[in-house]
């Protein structure tokens, strides 16, 4: 092999192409490179006619993160894309980041949906925050909050019959 210090167009160009293989290994090291978007619940209008999908991508099946909430339509035996809801992380405030935790109902009119929002605070003094579920009417035209129906004491708390 031919020493590359006494090239030094050569060594630059060496050590370039090493940075440049570092930093991608540091990148899908990090990121991880499987990354997978999986319906994590599915509910189904009365009609049986439209779906509401919560999605929730993966990395390597460890963890999962909010990616989406979709609407689909019923066309034969097939389900089609009607539209994306929400997607990703919605900041409601400075510091402040809202998404959906759980699917209850999907209304008929396929304009309204029963969903548990997950409303995370700014951090405090020491970087923590806290993180509050709640129940929720949900317009899904305008992807906006018409009533809160109950706020839980914990994450996995059930909508109380009473409460629909």
């Amino acid at each position: 092999m031919e020493n590359l210090s006494r090239v030094p167009g050569d060594a630059c160009r060496y050590r370039n192409i090493m940075i440049r293989f570092l930093l991608v290994f540091v990148v899908l090291s990090l990121n991880g490179c499987h990354r997978t978007v999986v319906d994590r619940e599915i509910v189904v209008s009365p009609d049986g006619q439209s779906r509401l999908l919560l999605r929730y991508n993966t990395r390597d099946n460890k963890g999962f993160d909010f990616n989406d909430l979709v609407l689909e339509t019923q066309s034969g035996i097939d389900w089609e894309y009607d539209s994306t809801i929400w997607s990703g992380d919605a900041h409601v405030a400075p510091g402040v980041k809202r998404w959906v935790s759980s699917l209850d109902s999907l209304g008929d009119d396929r304009q309204t949906a029963i969903i548990k929002i997950a409303t995370m605070g700014p951090r405090d003094a020491v970087g923590k925050s806290t993180v509050e579920y709640s129940w929720v009417r949900w317009d899904l035209a305008a992807n906006a909050k018409i009533q809160t129906l109950h706020v839980c004491d914990s994450p996995f708390d059930a909508l109380p019959p009473d409460k629909r």
